[in-house]
Formats: C-alpha cells, structure tokens, sequence
C-alpha cells in the first residue's frame, strides 16, 4: 500500500499529465494504449472510463495485472505504476467523474450499459523527475563521462 506522502507525490506528477499508457497481457503478449484518468485527486486508485465490452476488459478480467506509466518529455517526468484492475459499473462512481471529454466516447450518454470504469490500485509505483533543463542534462551527461561518474539526473524514487 502506498503511503499518503506517496499518493500525493506520484499525484502532484501525474495531474498535470493526465493521459498514461495502460498495458494490459492477453495470455500471449503485452498490449498498450493511452488512457486519460477520470480522477479528480488520487487516493490511492486511478480511474479510467471505458467500454465495459472492450478487449482491455476482457485481458484484465482474466490478467489483473496491469501497468500505467506517464510521461512528460518537456518537464522529464516519467512514472510508472503496476497494480490490480478491476472493472466497475457503480453509477454513483459514473456520475461523480462524469465530463464532458468522457462524453465524446460515449455518444449515448452515462446511462449507456456498455459505460463503465477500470479501477486500477496501485501496489508499487516509481518516478523519474528531472527539473533541469535539457541544456543542463547535457552538462552534466557531459561531466559525468569526463570524470566517470555518473550523472545526477533528478529525482527517482519507488514506492512499494
């Protein structure tokens, strides 16, 4: 389980970028696809809206296992964090994250039986966090091989 220091340091990463890359294993090989949360804060389960007959649904059902990882390339930001899929079809879930980019998926609305959303609870999480610039990476990638070091990109942590 992840700590609320965790939650809220992998959140304030994560927020900004809001679309991540769910993979998924089919029995047979990994699959990914990008996925905008639902979440409006992070308290330890991300949410994604989904249709409840889609391929990722049914890997999951069988696989649980899944990873999300995000990226910022601007900000050198990179996390990834594995966890436990579940699907839900809870209304009051459905109602609470409702928006109006969600509704452009589903053209027949929050009532639609196909609408639901794929829980995913994080057991273990890491970060790569880098708030140099990317001519001050190159300075230091550039020091470290001269005196065979190696380079102090920014922050990394893992959570487990």
């Amino acid at each position: 389980m992840l700590t609320q220091d965790e939650k809220n340091a992998l959140w304030k990463l994560i927020e900004p970028i809001k679309t991540g890359m769910l993979t998924t294993w089919n029995g047979e090989f990994l699959h990914a696809r990008p996925m905008q949360h639902a979440n409006k804060d992070f308290d330890g389960e991300l949410l994604f809206f989904t249709s409840a007959s889609s391929g990722k649904v049914n890997e999951t059902q069988k696989y649980d296992d899944v990873c999300v990882s995000y990226s910022d390339t601007d900000e050198t930001t990179f996390v990834s964090l594995s966890g436990v899929a579940q699907l839900t079809q809870d209304r009051e879930l459905i109602d609470t994250h409702w928006n109006k980019f969600v509704e452009a998926w589903f053209p027949k609305g929050k009532n639609d039986p196909d609408v639901a959303i794929l829980r995913v609870r994080p057991y273990c999480a890491e970060y790569w966090d880098s708030p140099s610039s990317k001519v001050v990476q190159l300075f230091k990638i550039a020091k470290a091989n001269v005196t065979d070091t190696p380079p102090n990109m920014g922050d990394h942590r893992k959570f487990a």
